[in-house]
């Protein structure tokens, strides 16, 4: 499995909270952390793109985050390769109709 943990990288853009609403946000900050360390273990590659300092509202940004994305990805493929190498067919499979 692949996995993209898009909060590696921690919300670098959160400050101290200051009222109610920002110490809810920063509790479901954490238990999704908690999830997210959970779940990357089952993964047999993790990619991580850096974009912490990005905040979730700034869909201004989304070509900044998709060039990140991308990049992370591009980094990735030797890992990628290494795993779906054993499971490529050396053989096209049989045509089977039913």
């Amino acid at each position: 499995m692949i996995a993209v943990d898009v909060g590696a990288d921690g919300a670098k853009f959160m400050d101290r909270p200051k009222t109610a609403l920002g110490v809810l946000t920063q509790t479901f900050v954490a238990v999704e952390r908690i999830v997210s360390n959970q779940e990357r273990d089952n993964a047999d590659i993790l990619i991580t793109p850096r974009v912490g300092h990005i905040r979730w509202d700034q869909t201004r940004r989304a070509e900044e985050l998709l060039r990140i994305g991308y990049e992370a990805g591009l980094e990735s493929i030797d890992r990628i390769n290494a795993i779906l190498k054993p499971h490529t067919l050396k053989e096209k499979p049989a045509m089977v109709c039913v």
